[in-house]
């Protein structure tokens, strides 16, 4: 008799921890799909930032064309002075003549300078976008938002 009442005890917490271990586990896998859920769902708060991130990233875009098409004025220049350089006649017999094509050269010279120097910050500054851009687009693209 005491056996069986010990048989009855142990079924009776095993039937206890099995229904814990179910209840434990469903409630795990509620959270984790909860969890998966809301990483797809935007707050109100996480919206605005979404929406503000991207207009700047649109007014860092315009910037971005603004500078690059500096850029192109710049190589443009130096390539019409090279052309010039080309052309010009110099007269090693004349001061003038020579001074005229050193002043040039150096005017060449501060002009790419100034192309190397823009160039580099531009070239950084695109890379920041193109990451800041990846960033939103993980951050914010494909996701739900709800009232």
């Amino acid at each position: 008799m005491q056996n069986l009442l010990h048989n009855k005890n142990l079924f009776r917490l095993m039937m206890i921890t099995i229904s814990l271990f179910l209840s434990i586990a469903s409630s795990h896998a509620q959270t984790q799909d909860k969890a998966q859920n809301s990483a797809n769902i935007l707050t109100q708060d996480e919206l605005a930032q979404c929406l503000q991130r991207s207009s700047e990233l649109a007014q860092r875009s315009v910037q971005l064309k603004k500078q690059a098409t500096e850029l192109q004025a710049l190589v443009d220049k130096i390539e019409q002075m090279e052309l010039k350089r080309e052309d010009i006649p110099v007269d090693f017999h004349s001061q003038q003549s020579v001074n005229d094509y050193n002043q040039l050269n150096s005017d060449i010279e501060e002009f790419e300078q100034q192309y190397q120097n823009k160039a580099q910050t531009f070239n950084q500054q695109v890379k920041q976008y193109k990451k800041d851009a990846e960033q939103l687009k993980n951050e914010c693209d494909n996701k739900k938002y709800y009232q």
